[in-house]
């Protein structure tokens, strides 16, 4: 949609394909037996993890976890963003990351209010997948701008959302509050409450075969952190009536580690497990569902927005939403999702109109693994869980309350993919240019200067934003008042603002014919220009 309220639609080259070939041998019932006990294992191991990360960041930090998460290095709001999009790029999965976030609450080394900022920079992260998978249509110019435009979608959102709510939250704690709140109608705080084990009373047996934590310490040191440097919190004894130094039987006890060490070991393991869990379960889920139920499923979506029943595309939209949140649930893995539509995207099935609703059902369906990370602890550690696993479900919702429903705004993110897609399909080597620069420096400068302090970071960032912020709404302003044939004042005009740039400040030509030195002559776009036709079509014809 613009601004005006017309929907803006991108005009495709060709008959879009409505259908997937699938030539796939149907499975068995035993088979089917055994993706479900491999599902359920997984899924052990996965609540397992999360018990031990908790437990690894316990025996790490325990001692000197007041100095370490309240430096600026971490407790600055910008800087916990850049840590999210890092943990998230570097695990390959927002699943991961975000239950490793829960495992620092859950052990008390991180408060909600910082770990907030970690999870919206988590969202951002988990993106970076899907717009690797398209690269695969990169020696196809015009596939390439396509399957680009769709997988970036979910970055334009992502980037809008943060844009909007982390200065909100700065300002007024909002999902913090709100996420508190909830949780505070389930009174968790009583101690009735507190000694329900939800999934404890099955991963005890096997995490205290590993590691044993002794809580008291864990109390003595709360208490008294000055002078508890003695105490230990990796539990070696477990004393009896016949044996008063009775050693545990849990694998870490038998070695002479120091708590440090033996939560580092702890870490690196619980980490590779959380990993590898997650990704089998995403993979037997996806094999109990079918290798293209989600194609399927998309497919009718795209017949039904295409027909002539009333409303059909408003309806299709909100239900897409909720089709993205369910199917991103039961496969435990939005990369997984949204590769998929790149992927779909790739052969011609969907463009960026579909796909954009269901990006955003998928970026709710992926906050239910962390709530199911929370609901592994117990006692004081459960309530604020919850409340961290409530603001990643909360943000996305606002998120999406602030760019789709309102048709101007819902344009928004998907004209911002358009456009790069335009760009990295006459400029194909500007897509890694994107990927590296967004994901992996940028996140990692801020990072470092935010060792410098708070203030090092918010002089950086206003350089940075302000200039950018300004750009991009004189761009928005230029093209609505092109799209709607009205006259800007001159000094605002092309001609009197960009135009007067040096080339190398409005176009990637010049960096395109240097690199044209380097790069092979298929990386190479400068010989043609892309174009995109939009149609216009009134609001009233689709709602």
């Amino acid at each position: 949609m613009n601004p005006s309220g017309e929907s803006l639609e991108l005009v495709e080259t060709g008959r879009p394909k409505t259908g997937i070939r699938r030539n796939r041998e149907p499975t068995t019932w035993y088979m089917y037996i055994l993706y479900i006990i491999g599902a359920l294992v997984s899924f052990y191991f996965f609540v397992c993890a999360i018990g031990l990360l908790s437990k690894g960041f316990q025996l790490m930090t325990g001692h000197s976890s007041d100095s370490i998460f309240s430096s600026s290095a971490v407790t600055n709001p910008l800087a916990g963003v850049m840590i999210g999009i890092l943990l998230t790029v570097l695990m390959q999965s927002s699943s991961a990351s975000t239950s490793v976030i829960v495992a620092v609450v859950a052990s008390g080394s991180l408060d909600v209010s910082t770990a907030v900022y970690m999870v919206m920079g988590a969202n951002i992260g988990t993106s970076v997948t899907n717009t690797i998978v398209a690269l695969i249509k990169m020696e196809d110019r015009e596939q390439f701008r396509i399957t680009f435009s769709v997988a970036t979608v979910h970055d334009m959102f992502n980037f809008l959302t943060i844009a909007v709510l982390l200065p909100i939250e700065v300002l007024t704690g909002v999902l913090v509050w709100t996420s508190g709140e909830i949780v505070g109608w389930f009174d968790l705080a009583d101690s009735d409450v507190q000694e329900i084990e939800l999934f404890k009373f099955l991963t005890d047996p096997f995490t205290n075969l590993i590691v044993r934590v002794d809580e008291e310490a864990l109390g003595i040191i709360a208490d008294d952190s000055a002078n508890s440097t003695d105490v230990r919190i990796l539990k070696i004894y477990c004393p009896t009536n016949e044996n008063p130094e009775n050693k545990c039987q849990a694998l870490w006890s038998q070695f002479g580690w120091s708590d440090i060490a033996a939560g580092g070991v702890l870490l690196v393991i619980s980490l590779v497990m959380l990993l590898v869990s997650v990704m089998v379960l995403s993979k037997m889920l996806g094999k109990i569902l079918g290798e293209k139920a989600i194609a399927s499923i998309v497919e009718k979506i795209i017949k039904y927005n295409s027909s002539d029943a009333c409303c059909a595309e408003s309806i299709v939209g909100y239900l897409s939403i909720l089709v993205g949140t369910l199917v991103t649930f039961l496969v435990q893995s939005s990369s997984v999702f949204t590769s998929t539509l790149v992927v779909m995207a790739s052969v011609g099935v969907l463009d960026v109109h579909i796909a954009y609703p269901l990006t955003l059902g998928s970026n709710i369906g992926t906050t239910f693994t962390s709530l199911i990370a929370a609901l592994q602890t117990t006692g004081k550690a459960l309530e604020p869980s919850i409340q961290i696993s409530l603001c990643h479900t909360l943000y996305n919702v606002i998120g999406i309350l602030c760019w789709y429903p309102l048709p101007p705004l819902r344009a928004v993110p998907k004209i911002g993919a358009i456009g790069l897609g335009n760009t990295v399909s006459k400029y194909r080597w500007f897509a890694i240019v994107y990927i590296l620069g967004l994901f992996f420096i940028l996140p990692g400068i801020v990072f470092g200067i935010s060792f410098l302090g708070g203030w090092a970071i918010i002089a950086f960032g206003t350089a940075l934003l302000i200039p950018l912020i300004l750009v991009l709404a004189l761009k928005g302003l230029q093209g609505y008042a092109r799209e709607n044939g009205n006259n800007l004042p001159r000094a605002l005009s092309p001609e009197n603002t960009f135009e007067r740039l040096p080339l190398y400040l409005r176009s990637l030509e010049p960096y395109d014919r240097w690199l044209g030195k380097l790069l092979p002559k298929k990386c190479q776009f400068h010989d043609e220009e892309i174009t995109v036709e939009i149609s216009i079509r009134s609001e009233t014809d689709t709602m």
